[in-house]
């Protein structure tokens, strides 16, 4: 197990007394608080949070999931994640694993899902796959995209914008930024610039549509769409938002 996780770590693994392996994952188990169940399965040499909640996971499949790092991209990329609780420490593990459980309850999906399904998304979830090979002759590109909540606007009034990551923007048919482009949310066209940011490696779309005579944040409500992840279509300079993703729509790209 620590082996499949972190292999770097096994030789220090293996001086482990296997007495005390079974007596601390005994412990572990029969410990009711969560986070005194990692501090327990830690003080095995060579076991960080990774393997600890490796070990936990397939201990008690129902109330643990693996702590991964694909799994807190995708949680960081969808602002699920507090700054102050990132990287390996037992504020970031308390954190990803409530918000797991949460994501778990909402979509009616077991916690290994929910993981598998964000796994899959920061690893294979651009969509650049995904048109079939008539639509990609015709120039037609399928990404994600997140709308996101930058802020608000005087009066108290969300803003929202588009963003476009890294991975997923390499794929846009454009060379040079800012570009016009014309975007289309349930056949209503809305004239819209895409810009790219250096310091976030994302290509985003403002809050203003239609030379700031239009609120990207009213446009996609009126088609029905909310903050999260959604799928697009471009073609040349037409962006169609085509539809709003649901982490089960996300883990069938899952290999």
């Amino acid at each position: 197990m620590g082996r499949w996780k972190t292999p770097r770590y096994q030789a220090t693994r293996e001086t482990n007394d296997e007495d005390d392996i079974i007596k601390k994952t005994r412990s572990a188990y029969l410990a009711q608080n969560d986070l005194e169940k990692l501090n327990i399965l830690r003080r095995l040499k060579g076991v960080g949070i990774a393997v600890a909640s490796t070990i936990l996971y397939y201990l008690q499949p129902d109330k643990f999931a693996i702590y991964d790092y694909h799994v807190r991209n995708s949680l960081r990329d969808a602002g699920r994640l507090s700054n102050v609780a990132e990287g390996d420490s037992n504020k970031a593990w308390l954190e990803y694993t409530r918000i797991i459980r949460e994501l778990s309850t909402f979509y009616n999906k077991t916690l290994r899902e929910v993981e598998k399904a964000l796994f899959a998304y920061d690893k294979w979830g651009c969509g650049e796959n995904e048109a079939d090979g008539e639509e990609r002759e015709m120039g037609k590109t399928l990404v994600r995209g997140t709308i996101v909540k930058p802020g608000d606007y005087s009066g108290g009034v969300e803003r929202q914008e588009i963003e476009i990551w890294e991975k997923c923007f390499k794929t846009l048919p454009y060379k040079n930024y800012p570009v016009d482009v014309t975007l289309v949310i349930k056949q209503r066209e809305y004239q819209a610039m895409l810009r790219f940011s250096k310091s976030h490696k994302t290509a985003w779309m403002p809050a203003h549509l239609n030379n700031k005579k239009a609120r990207l944040v009213d446009a996609l409500k009126r088609g029905g769409f909310v903050r999260g992840r959604v799928e697009l279509k471009i073609m040349g300079k037409r962006i169609w938002i085509l539809k709003q993703l649901t982490v089960a729509q996300i883990s069938k790209h899952r290999p």
